[in-house]
């Protein structure tokens, strides 16, 4: 599969890419490790790499990134930060984002931005919950499938 994707990127312009990062462009999207990118994975990836302006952006992210659900994200975020309802300024906010695959510090502001309405400016885990529960209204069914795909795999 690696061939036909060095092929694909040659066929496409990327012919200047060197063989070593087109295949750790391979290695990126092949998430699964199992030495093929499909349809599903590849638009995963390309929707993983679009910028998070928005919640439904940040949701899109989380998704292509792995995580099955929101609380599994949130509870990921929360990991380093002592209660869900700590105050937390951008810089700290941003750093909690970074564990969830939010990198860019526009993304951060943008997030911040679209959730804090605390004159200090300050958010909290819990505000961004609350905020990706309204563009979100299934989180408790995606935290239930979740929940069923740990116990019993793809048997569900």
């Amino acid at each position: 599969m690696k061939k036909e994707w060095r092929r694909l990127l040659e066929r496409h312009g990327f012919e200047w890419l060197p063989h070593a990062d087109r295949d750790a462009i391979f290695e990126q999207i092949d998430i699964g490790q199992s030495k093929g990118i499909s349809a599903r994975g590849f638009i995963m990836a390309v929707e993983a790499a679009a910028p998070v302006r928005t919640l439904q952006d940040l949701r899109r992210r989380w998704l292509a990134s792995g995580f099955r659900s929101m609380t599994q994200a949130v509870n990921k975020m929360t990991e380093h930060v002592s209660m869900h309802g700590e105050r937390l300024t951008l810089l700290e906010f941003g750093e909690a984002l970074r564990e969830v695959n939010v990198l860019d510090g526009e993304e951060h502001l943008a997030l911040f931005s679209a959730i804090c309405n605390d004159p200090g400016s300050r958010t909290s885990i819990d505000e961004l919950t609350s905020a990706i529960a309204m563009v979100s209204p299934a989180l408790l069914l995606e935290d239930v499938r979740d929940r069923l795909l740990t116990k019993y795999g793809n048997d569900v």
